[in-house]
């Protein structure tokens, strides 16, 4: 039972370090394409007619 509750201890205290870089990397592509492109069109709805 130690061995269980010493994992559940190390399994909280998780690194967030790779959230915190996926987040970096997807403010890059979304600053680049906006500075390629300009803002985002709006999508077209395909319920109009």
């Amino acid at each position: 039972m130690e061995r269980i509750a010493s994992l559940a201890q190390k399994a909280e205290r998780s690194d967030g370090a790779p959230v915190r870089r996926a987040m970096h990397n997807l403010m890059i592509a979304v600053r680049g394409g906006l500075k390629r492109k300009g803002p985002m069109p709006r999508p077209c709805s395909t319920s109009r007619p």
